[in-house]
């Protein structure tokens, strides 16, 4: 099998050039995965799932100091 057998396409975030899950359910799984990964790997800082407020779809990503603080404002 060569390497371009495992090559996955997919589509990415103009604004961000993040990649993109069309549905919130699909992110929360990956989102899972790169947490157990990254854990194991000894990276501590919590993976998120959000909606883009650029493209309407969702991502992964590192919640940042702003949006932790302003959820626990909320809370």
């Amino acid at each position: 099998m060569s390497v371009g057998a495992y090559e996955v396409d997919f589509d990415l975030c103009e604004a961000t050039g993040k990649r993109i899950y069309i549905t919130a359910a699909k992110a929360y799984v990956y989102a899972n995965r790169i947490q157990c990964k990254n854990r194991r790997n000894g990276d501590r800082h919590a993976v998120h799932a959000f909606r883009c407020p650029d493209c309407g779809h969702w991502h992964i990503g590192h919640m940042t100091k702003s949006r932790k603080r302003n959820k626990d404002v909320a809370a």
